[in-house]
């Protein structure tokens, strides 16, 4: 798990995955994560993707936590 700030409910939550990087003129790109719940509701451009996988493996993490299998995992990768 990877808690964290939910860039779009704006608050923090217990788990978290990036979903964009958003560049900020001539300083540091940011990021934007989600937590479970709101990359669930985060569909078309230009997140909708991300938001997809994003889900899967926030799934598969919750999986793994509870000491149970989500079957979302991907093999060799992160979830």
């Amino acid at each position: 798990m990877s808690a964290g700030f939910c860039f779009w409910h704006r608050g923090h939550a217990l788990d978290v995955e990036l979903i964009a990087v958003i560049e900020r003129g001539s300083g540091p790109a940011a990021g934007a994560s989600a937590c479970l719940p709101c990359a669930r509701k985060i569909t078309g451009v230009p997140y909708g993707e991300a938001a997809e996988v994003a889900v899967e493996v926030l799934e598969a993490r919750a999986g793994r936590a509870e000491g149970g299998s989500s079957g979302a995992g991907r093999p060799g990768g992160r979830g």
